[in-house]
C-alpha cells in the first residue's frame, strides 16, 4: 500500500509539472501588472531546481546516517535491517530527485523547442 502511495504521489506530481508546462502564457498588463519576462515553464523549472538543491543534500545525509548505522550495527540484525532500509531509500530519494530534473528539463527544451541538434556520424 504504501509503494503505491508513492507511485500515485509521483504520477500527481508529473501531472502538475505537464500541465503547467501546457499553460499559454499571459499578458501582465491586461491585468493591470507591470510586464515581466517571467513564462511559467521558467517558473516550474526554477521551483524544482529549489526544491532539488534542498531534497539532494537531504538525501546525501541520510545516506551516510544509513551507513553510519550500519557500520555501528554489530551482530544485530533489526539495527543491520534498518540501516539498509535508510540506505534504500536515500538511493531511491536520489533516483527520483535525478529523474525530477531530467524529466522538467525534458519538457522545458520540448516546450521551447531548443534542444541541440544531435551529432551525425
Amino acid at each position: 500500500m504504501r509503494y503505491l502511495k508513492i507511485i500515485f504521489l509521483s504520477f500527481f506530481l508529473f501531472a502538475i509539472t505537464v500541465s503547467a508546462y501546457a499553460v499559454e502564457p499571459i499578458n501582465a498588463e491586461d491585468y493591470g501588472l507591470p510586464a515581466t519576462n517571467v513564462r511559467i515553464e521558467n517558473l516550474i523549472s526554477e521551483i524544482v531546481k529549489w526544491v532539488l538543491l534542498i531534497a539532494g543534500p537531504a538525501c546525501m545525509v541520510a545516506l551516510v546516517y544509513g551507513g553510519i548505522r550500519y557500520a555501528f550495527a554489530g551482530s544485530n540484525e533489526d539495527r543491520v535491517d534498518q540501516a539498509k532500509k535508510i540506505v534504500r531509500y536515500a538511493v531511491i530519494g536520489v533516483i527520483i530527485i535525478i529523474s525530477a530534473y531530467a524529466i522538467t528539463q525534458l519538457i522545458k527544451g520540448l516546450v521551447e523547442g531548443n534542444f541541440p541538434e544531435a551529432p551525425v556520424l
